[in-house]
């Protein structure tokens, strides 16, 4: 299978392009399945994963360190 700009899809990959609707229509289907519910996190249970314990304003601790751990536009960009 393909997925989003031609790159193979298999089973054993993230699922893609998954909208909202489709996300809660996942999880209504799995809850019915399973007879447990199954839900979306909220945006702050979303967070508090991402963050992986840190207690700073930033995730990766001061923005000054982004350019290290992610590909953004900064001074280097051409």
């Amino acid at each position: 299978m393909l997925a989003q700009r031609g790159n193979r899809q298999g089973d054993e990959h993230p699922v893609v392009a998954v909208s909202y609707n489709d996300a809660m229509a996942f999880c209504a289907w799995l809850s019915r399945k399973e007879g447990a519910k199954y839900r979306l996190p909220t945006e702050a249970e979303w967070e508090y994963a991402c963050r992986a314990g840190t207690a700073t304003r930033y995730s990766n601790g001061d923005p000054e360190s982004l350019t290290q751990i992610a590909n953004v536009f900064d001074a280097t960009a051409k």
